[in-house]
């Protein structure tokens, strides 16, 4: 639910856009990364879990706050502040490097949700070692890519807001 917040007003600024902003290609694409990333983790993420435990009310109201001035900081970069360009050679490796590895960490994200919600049976409980995929090498790989995907789309905005 708290991550709903930050697609749905960041795409909802695309109402009220400077239409400059929205003819950058840079610009779209690095909204689309924003708004692929918290459509998925909003809207495909909780439908794929197995059971749960509820969260406090206080920490969903603080994390959708969060979501929501997100949304709007993202949103309104991307589609009103300023115009991406890729006018130099050195830009436009930035930006590519930034997608591809903005790119690589949605992959780590996606393949290590998969292995956690494969990690027990319904009905089954306890303590288990995720095994394969990035857990190879990290313990916490779901994070691991979380962090991949943001230094990507940081260092594909070039902005501090993306920090």
């Amino acid at each position: 639910f708290q991550e709903s917040w930050a697609v749905s007003v960041s795409l909802a600024l695309l109402l009220i856009s400077d239409p400059r902003c929205l003819a950058s290609t840079p610009n779209m694409v690095l909204l689309g990364m924003f708004a692929v990333h918290y459509a998925y983790r909003a809207f495909i993420y909780p439908l794929r879990m197995r059971g749960g435990q509820p969260m406090p009310v206080g920490i969903c109201a603080l994390a959708s706050l969060f979501c929501l001035f997100n949304g709007y900081v993202q949103g309104r970069l991307w589609t009103s502040i300023t115009i991406r360009s890729l006018g130099s050679a050195a830009d436009r490796v930035r930006f590519i490097s930034g997608v591809a590895i903005w790119l690589l960490g949605w992959l780590i994200n996606l393949d290590s949700d998969a292995i956690l919600r494969r990690l027990r049976a319904p009905g089954e409980s306890g303590y288990k070692v995720p095994q394969g995929g990035a857990f190879r090498y990290v313990s916490a790989a779901n994070y691991f890519g979380e962090i991949v995907e943001w230094c990507g789309y940081a260092i594909a905005a070039r902005h501090t807001a993306a920090v």
